[in-house]
């Protein structure tokens, strides 16, 4: 067993009980995003961690605006994934793309891109 999976269960315990403790109801989120952020060193570990909470941020109001206009369809996920993907991409923020779509689909299970969904994703329900 290498250090690298047992950082990873303790990053999921602790943001899971993290999470509980905040009232925070989404655990299956909380859970596996830390495990997706767990790097070899701490430097990279911080990187990694801005930098999916930033691609989050800007996937969940990109979805939004993608959303509220052209409504909950598949084609509507087609188009958030060239726009969003592309821009990831060309700011060299590959790693964000998973967790932004996880925020995403988070929203289509939510069918609403309204204010209330953003406080129920940051600050549970």
């Amino acid at each position: 067993m290498s250090l690298r999976i047992i950082k990873s269960a303790i990053a999921a315990i602790v943001a899971m009980y993290a999470a509980e403790l905040l009232g925070i109801h989404s655990l299956a989120n909380t859970g596996l995003l830390p495990i997706l952020g767990v790097e070899v060193t701490r430097r990279r570990g911080i990187r990694s961690a801005v930098n999916r909470i930033t691609a989050s941020v800007f996937a969940l109001g990109a979805g939004s605006a993608i959303f509220w206009l052209c409504g909950f369809y598949p084609w509507a996920v087609g188009l958030f994934v060239l726009l969003v993907f592309t821009v990831l991409h060309h700011i060299r923020n590959r790693e964000g793309i998973v967790t932004g779509t996880v925020v995403i689909f988070h929203l289509i299970g939510y069918q609403s891109p309204s204010f209330m969904f953003w406080m129920v994703t940051f600050y549970g329900e």
